[in-house]
């Protein structure tokens, strides 16, 4: 087995044959990809604004956001986090609260670079991690913490990355559990995102509501 024990723990089948632990390629960001690259449209007028935000299709009664693979990116996850338990800087002296910590922070860190996909899938190795601990008997403070961190993390990605139903069910989750131990800045995150995922329904039925009474003015005119 390998030394250090931590990683006795985690076999999930990778197969590790021609990988090189001192290649100094950042596994951690991408500073290259930016899934959600910024633009400046231009409205000529309402219309132009409506077909900017999805056309006739905005009035449909259905969900236009769309369902992230979990079962690929819990694979994903786990890959990543194997990669992290082998490559971590001085991995035989960290403790797995010591790389939940880690990974919790890297996930918080990738929100504010807008890497979205990766923030997900080092929340979903903070969670992977914090089931490890709850089995050893750490402290349910410490892994409740971690849970929350990696929750917040998990919904924001969610939601920028268009899959508006586990956002919202991540928050639902989040809001029955003890947030106090969340960084100034990822309360904000969280926070911010909340308010978005309340204010989009009712900006769309407020545009609903006018779309209506337009045609409703032309059909009387």
């Amino acid at each position: 087995g390998k030394e250090g024990g931590d990683e006795d723990a985690f076999d999930f089948g990778m197969d590790f044959d021609g990988f090189d632990p001192d290649d100094d390629r950042d596994l951690f960001f991408d500073r290259d990809h930016d899934p959600f690259p910024f633009y400046e449209p231009e409205w000529e007028d309402d219309d132009d604004f409506l077909m900017d935000m999805g056309g006739d299709s905005l009035w449909d009664d259905r969900d236009d956001s769309t369902s992230l693979d979990m079962a690929s990116l819990t694979k994903e996850a786990r890959d990543f986090l194997v990669l992290h338990l082998y490559t971590s800087v001085s991995a035989s002296s960290w403790t797995l609260e010591n790389r939940a910590d880690a990974l919790a922070l890297h996930a918080e860190g990738c929100l504010y670079v807008h890497q979205h996909k990766e923030a997900m899938l080092a929340a979903l190795a903070v969670e992977f991690l914090a089931e490890q601990l709850e089995r050893e008997f750490c402290p349910h403070s410490v892994v409740g913490a971690l849970r929350a961190r990696a929750g917040v993390a998990k919904m924001v990605s969610a939601y920028q990355m268009n899959d508006r139903q586990l956002a919202v069910s991540t928050r639902e989750t989040l809001l029955k559990m003890d947030m106090s131990g969340l960084s100034e800045q990822l309360t904000s995150k969280f926070e911010g995102t909340c308010e978005v995922l309340d204010f989009v329904p009712a900006l769309l039925g407020a545009l609903r509501q006018m779309k209506d009474a337009k045609e409703a003015g032309e059909d009387e005119g």
